[in-house]
């Protein structure tokens, strides 16, 4: 009988090591979805990593200072808790909490470490607009149409400069394709800046700002849906990624044919009735985008995506549809 005990006894405890390492394997797996370069170096890679950490460190330590009194203790399991549900109503799209999320993370970047007040343009280089990238230019000319107009933002800034619109006819489809390019993006960015732009009041970026710009990014690639993100905070009839193009995996062509794109550099957005190929942004890598398609859907998703059920009909946390694919069942991983 004593001998039956001590089995169970180790058993017991086999399995709670055994949940315990499983535990923290999820959160390292957590930390290695962002899609970033760790070259140690204090830059947007690192920053983007370094908060995620220090966001999860701060879910799982205990308030058992000594040394702070017991409303302080008691203010900070709340900010934990209030961070906590922020957190997992953000992954499931809920932007409300995604702003939670933004204060939470300027917070913790306003540490000395970070240094923001002299190397915010080392982390995004606004001083330097050709070193930009097409993501970059689109998310701060949005988020200025954003400040003036809030979720109408976006659509103000496309019916502004629809004569950017490139329009070419597409023989697969048997109709003109509408797209939005690099150099669009970066003219509309420089007619900005230049206070060229008449539908905005204020052309100026102030430190708040490129502070805003940057909690935004690392918020969406750390718990958000990439590109697509700012997409989602604005009023948009439609948003697709990964529908076109060739998926990354397993064509090596692209090198040798410049004209073949690759389906993480594919959003889509429906404006107007019009479909419109957003070619100025990217998921930037194929793992973005199995990132981005592996959690977009999660809400009240019947089943996960997998390669035996590799297509998912769910809904958003507002409610909208969404479908998320991967391969076999695609070419390529996506959602629309």
């Amino acid at each position: 009988m004593v001998l039956n005990l001590i089995i169970i006894l180790l058993i017991i405890v086999a399995t709670m090591i055994g949940i315990r390492w499983y535990l923290k394997r999820l959160d390292v797996v957590d930390d290695e979805d962002i899609d970033i370069n760790d070259t140690g170096e204090m830059d947007l890679d690192y920053i983007i990593r370094d908060v995620k950490k220090t966001i999860n460190d701060r879910q799982k330590r205990q308030v058992v200072d000594e040394n702070i009194s017991s409303d302080e203790a008691k203010r900070r399991r709340n900010k934990r808790r209030e961070t906590k549900k922020a957190i997992r109503l953000a992954t499931n799209g809920d932007f409300r909490s995604r702003k939670i999320l933004r204060s939470y993370i300027k917070e913790i970047i306003f540490n000395e470490k970070y240094d923001l007040t002299n190397m915010i343009d080392d982390y995004i280089p606004f001083k330097n607009p050709n070193r930009l990238s097409g993501n970059d230019l689109f998310e701060i000319v949005v988020y200025m149409f954003n400040r003036e107009y809030g979720i109408e933002g976006f659509s103000k800034m496309m019916s502004t400069y629809r004569s950017m619109w490139e329009n070419v006819f597409d023989e697969s489809i048997g109709e003109k394709r509408h797209f939005l390019g690099k150099q669009a993006i970066r003219e509309i960015y420089d007619d900005i800046m230049d206070g060229d732009c008449d539908a905005l009041t204020n052309n100026k970026l102030t430190f708040d700002d490129k502070v805003e710009i940057l909690a935004f990014r690392i918020c969406e690639k750390a718990f958000g849906f990439g590109i697509v993100d700012i997409l989602y905070e604005s009023n948009v009839d439609e948003i697709d990624g990964g529908v076109s193009g060739v998926s990354a995996d397993g064509y090596t062509g692209k090198q040798t044919d410049r004209r073949v794109a690759y389906s993480y550099e594919s959003v889509w957005v429906v404006y107007s009735g019009s479909n419109v190929h957003l070619e100025c942004c990217s998921f930037e890598s194929q793992r973005e985008l199995i990132r981005v398609v592996s959690n977009i859907y999660r809400f009240n998703a019947p089943y996960v995506l997998s390669r035996l059920k590799a297509a998912v009909v769910s809904s958003m946390i507002d409610g909208s549809r969404i479908v998320a694919v991967r391969p076999p069942f695609a070419d390529s991983w996506a959602f629309f």
